[in-house]
């Protein structure tokens, strides 16, 4: 594995990286940044040249955390910020098709993430400093599943394991089924 990037200057802070997709010849990524905007990157091996394919404005204030699937060739890419709002965004080559965004918590969002229950991964998952977890249907424009607080104060960061058992991180940490949200 080399450190191949050269550097890109940026005006803006970036808070989250995923990568797309890699290949012999480049490599695809989507950042996040306290500008409260979503931008996909190309990174070409050959010239060394990084190139911006499209910045999309998500959120009013900074973009915390970021999730992305990549299903029958439509790129989603769910974003939570400190504005209180979960965000979609669709990408179709390189180009964005939809966006929708609601406001789903009274505090900043800490943590979002697609579930694996289904083949499209439409419930999507987020959490907040409010203490909230909360599951939406984003086939039906973040339609709110279910909801509950949880006991964990400060949370930063959630994970599922296959079992779907949810751990909630913060100042200490909340395990529970998936079920016993629903």
């Amino acid at each position: 594995l080399l450190l191949v990037l050269k550097p890109v200057h940026q005006d803006r802070c970036v808070q989250q990286v995923r990568f797309i997709s890699s290949t012999v010849d480049d490599l695809n990524f989507v950042s996040a940044g306290a500008d409260g905007a979503l931008q996909a990157w190309k990174f070409d091996f050959e010239s060394s040249n990084t190139e911006m394919l499209w910045n999309h404005k998500a959120h009013a204030s900074g973009i915390n955390c970021i999730d992305i699937r990549k299903t029958s060739g439509v790129l989603s890419i769910i974003s939570g910020g400190d504005d209180g709002f979960v965000s979609i965004t669709q990408v179709v080559n390189d180009k964005i098709t939809s966006f929708y965004s609601r406001q789903c918590h009274v505090s900043s969002v800490s943590s979002v993430c697609f579930l694996p229950l289904d083949d499209f991964c439409s419930t999507v998952l987020s959490v907040s400093i409010d203490r909230s977890v909360v599951l939406y249907d984003s086939s039906q424009s973040l339609q709110e599943i279910s909801s509950r607080k949880c006991v964990i104060s400060d949370i930063s960061a959630i994970t599922l394991d296959k079992a779907n058992n949810l751990t909630v991180y913060g100042m200490g940490q909340e395990s529970f089924s998936l079920q016993k949200i629903v």
